[in-house]
């Protein structure tokens, strides 16, 4: 029997089990990347905790953002029920740290460096996050998961789940219902994208902030909703120094930054990708 107390503990357990687990949507190596500016890592170090910039889902450089996995739900999900519309915030990480286009496109022109977060930490976070799935094959993945879990079905019947039978409160039931089914569709909707972008072997960390939470910032004349999403010191293993950047200083000052911002044992290495820029 599940109390109020433990509903929230509950669903996302129960979602991060029963429908991520058999599949490799949320499956992470041991180790993801983010490649970023110096400028930006400069806000990234924070004496508390790793401060990172999770930009709402609207405004992310794929134009067909959502659009190709709500293709691909219509066609497997057809009777799927109407969904509450959320403020989506996504942190974008890779498990790729050999990628000359990633080095180039988020890490000015190999200029910059890549963080290189322990996965084990973050999926022990209750964060939403999922791998990123691409093409074809992303219609193939989310056709094994709804045959598995029955998901058309699930979510063409209009009564509550046989899980919600552990709720003493009805409303409660139907709350989790409508979450799970809407955790379920949206999880998939933004974790697939198309296939030009299967290089980038993208992991997303997702957020649905309070409205106070939302900050705004300029980028190429537009303004750009997004949130702070902070993780704990104790993700960051490693900062690789992008191969084009050829400073003897660099690495010695960012030593300098760490120590001082209280970060211990993060490895300082220089990419091995044979790119001048």
């Amino acid at each position: 029997i599940f109390s109020k107390n433990n509903f929230i503990k509950f669903i996302f357990t129960y979602n991060k089990n029963h429908i991520y687990l058999h599949t490799n949507i949320h499956i992470m190596a041991n180790f993801a990347y983010h490649y970023t500016t110096i400028e930006a890592l400069l806000g990234i170090l924070k004496t508390t905790d790793l401060c990172f910039w999770a930009t709402h889902k609207n405004f992310l450089n794929d134009r067909t953002e959502g659009i190709f996995g709500k293709a691909i739900l219509d066609e497997l999900l057809p009777h799927s029920l109407p969904l509450s519309i959320l403020d989506i915030f996504i942190l974008s990480l890779s498990e790729e740290i050999n990628s000359l286009p990633m080095w180039n496109a988020y890490a000015n022109q190999s200029q910059g460096v890549a963080l290189k977060l322990n996965s084990n930490i973050l999926q022990k976070l209750g964060s939403t996050f999922a791998r990123c799935m691409y093409g074809e094959k992303a219609k193939e993945q989310v056709k094994q998961l709804a045959n598995f879990l029955s998901i058309s079905k699930w979510h063409s019947q209009g009564s509550s789940s046989q899980f919600t039978k552990n709720f003493q409160d009805t409303n409660m039931a139907k709350v989790y219902d409508m979450f799970i089914k809407n955790q379920t569709y949206l999880g998939l909707l933004y974790s697939m994208k198309d296939e030009t972008y299967e290089y980038e072997k993208e992991i997303r960390i997702f957020s649905s902030p309070e409205p106070s939470n939302i900050k705004y910032r300029i980028r190429k004349g537009v303004i750009i909703p997004y949130i702070e999403m902070h993780l704990p010191k104790e993700c960051l293993e490693g900062i690789i120094i992008g191969s084009a950047n050829n400073s003897e200083l660099l690495e010695p000052s960012l030593h300098h930054l760490l120590e001082n911002n209280g970060y211990s044992n993060v490895e300082i290495t220089k990419s091995t990708l044979p790119h001048r820029g």
